[in-house]
C-alpha cells in the first residue's frame, strides 16, 4: 500500500500568541478610556480646589493637567512593548523579540487602541444622548411602548431633548 507523505501529517497547530496580546490589549484600551474620564473629574476638583484668579489662568492649568496624565495613560503601554520589553525580555520572563516583530507588536496594539478609542468615543458622543432622548420621550408620551414614535409639538420636542 503506498505511503502517506509526512508533509500531509502536522501536529496540532498551537493557540495563537495574539489571542493572550488581543485580550490584554483591549483591557488596556478600556482602561485608558475609564482613567481618562476619572481622572477628568478628579483634576477639575484639583482645580477648583487651587482657586485661581481668572478662567484663562484655569483653564490653562486644567489643560496642563489633562494633558500630560492623558499622555501618560494613553501611550506608556506603547513605550513598554517598544523599549522594555523589547530589550529586557528575558529578565521579565519572556525571550527578546527581533525589531520587526517589536514593530509588528506595536503596530497591532496601536490600532486596537485607536479604534477602541474612537468607538468609545462614538458612544458618548451619539449612542448616549440618542438613548437619553428616546428615553425622555418615552417618559413624556412621545414613544409607544412598540418603539413608535408618536407626533409630538414643538415644545414636546425642546422638552424631551433637555433644552429649557
Amino acid at each position: 500500500p503506498p505511503r502517506a507523505s509526512t508533509d500531509s501529517i502536522r501536529a496540532p497547530a498551537a493557540a495563537s500568541p495574539r489571542r493572550p496580546a488581543s485580550a490584554g490589549t483591549v483591557l488596556n484600551a478600556g482602561g485608558i478610556v475609564v482613567f481618562k474620564e476619572l481622572y477628568q473629574m478628579v483634576a477639575i476638583k484639583l482645580t477648583d480646589a487651587e482657586n485661581w484668579m481668572t478662567d484663562t489662568v484655569y483653564q490653562d492649568k486644567l489643560v496642563a493637567k489633562l494633558t500630560a496624565f492623558n499622555f501618560i495613560n494613553s501611550y506608556f503601554s506603547l513605550f513598554y512593548s517598544v523599549f522594555i520589553n523589547n530589550h529586557c525580555g528575558t529578565a521579565l520572563g519572556s525571550a527578546p523579540s527581533s525589531k520587526a516583530a517589536c514593530f509588528e507588536d506595536l503596530r497591532y496594539n496601536l490600532a486596537i487602541i485607536l479604534l477602541t478609542s474612537i468607538a468609545s468615543a462614538n458612544a458618548t458622543g451619539f449612542l448616549v444622548p440618542y438613548t437619553q432622548l428616546y428615553r425622555k420621550m418615552y417618559a413624556e408620551g412621545g414613544l409607544k411602548t412598540d418603539g413608535e414614535v408618536q407626533q409630538m409639538s414643538v415644545p414636546g420636542v425642546t422638552r424631551a431633548r433637555g433644552a429649557v
